[in-house]
């Protein structure tokens, strides 16, 4: 994307489970500085585990419906129109709980090569059998993401 006008829909979209991401800029384009994604989370989706950033913040803005966020252990719903901005070392995690699909922006800050991440996620979560636990982790920590509890993350069986 070179583009510095972006009409509704458009810009490069994976697909992550059932919902989607849309990079409406990314790190390459504002020298690092900033990547915007527009993210859609299906009714039910639990989103990522609890983790944090070392460096980056995290903002979010919601265009329509709901997300259920936890920050340092306390939920709180945010519907259409809210913000939330998650400084690095803040613990959090988000889910989709309403009636229906979620869709926001999601901003990084600095944004350097975000998106790197969420290609990852989208290849992983495409392919057959239950996910790589050691390869997710691996390419969060590559990406400025960490989990609140590893050892239990890699733990779990589902």
């Amino acid at each position: 994307m070179s583009r510095s006008i972006l009409a509704a829909g458009e810009g490069r979209e994976i697909r992550i489970r059932n919902g989607s991401v849309v990079f409406k800029t990314v790190g390459a384009e504002t020298n690092g500085q900033v990547g915007i994604f527009e993210q859609t989370m299906q009714k039910g989706d639990p989103g990522p585990v609890p983790h944090f950033h070392k460096e980056t913040t995290e903002m979010f803005f919601l265009l329509e419906g709901s997300l259920e966020f936890s920050l340092d252990g306390a939920p709180r719903t945010v519907e259409a129109g809210g913000f939330v901005r998650v400084p690095p070392g803040t613990v959090h995690h988000f889910s989709q709980r309403g009636e229906s699909p979620a869709r926001f922006l999601i901003m990084f800050s600095p944004g350097k090569v975000r998106e790197r991440y969420f290609e990852g996620l989208a290849a992983i979560a495409a392919e057959d059998g239950p996910p790589d636990r050691p390869r997710l982790v691996a390419l969060m920590h590559e990406y400025d993401q960490f989990l609140e509890d590893e050892d239990a993350y890699l733990d779990e069986n589902y």
